[in-house]
């Protein structure tokens, strides 16, 4: 067996606006840090996190979600790692975000 395991949690957490959704297959993991991801639930980390968690040693347990509109580097904001609420669409979509479909198919076969 070989385990596969990432570094580089040293330094401040920056919020990007990123989050990721555990997909499995256990009910919920916890790191060395406390975060606690659970099985299909949108999880705020900060872009750290999201750097560790989305490299090719976690890549298949998680599910990315990036911000509508990257947030650039110099515009980040302290992120609170003690964080346990999910993070709501809309702080990655944009808290304006009100695209609405009425869910019809208009391309022939795609449905």
């Amino acid at each position: 067996m070989t385990v596969t395991a990432e570094k580089g949690k040293q330094g401040a957490c920056w919020d990007a606006n990123q989050a990721v959704i555990y997909a499995g297959p256990w009910k919920q993991v916890e790191d060395d840090d406390g975060h606690v991801l659970r099985r299909g639930e949108r999880v705020a980390v900060c872009k750290k996190t999201f750097r560790i968690l989305t490299g090719a040693a976690y890549a298949d347990a998680v599910i990315v979600i990036e911000p509508l509109v990257p947030v650039p580097e110099d515009a980040r904001l302290p992120f609170d790692c003690a964080r346990t609420v999910p993070r709501h669409p809309r702080e990655t979509k944009g808290m304006d975000y009100d695209l609405t479909t009425d869910g019809a198919c208009t391309t022939p076969g795609c449905c």
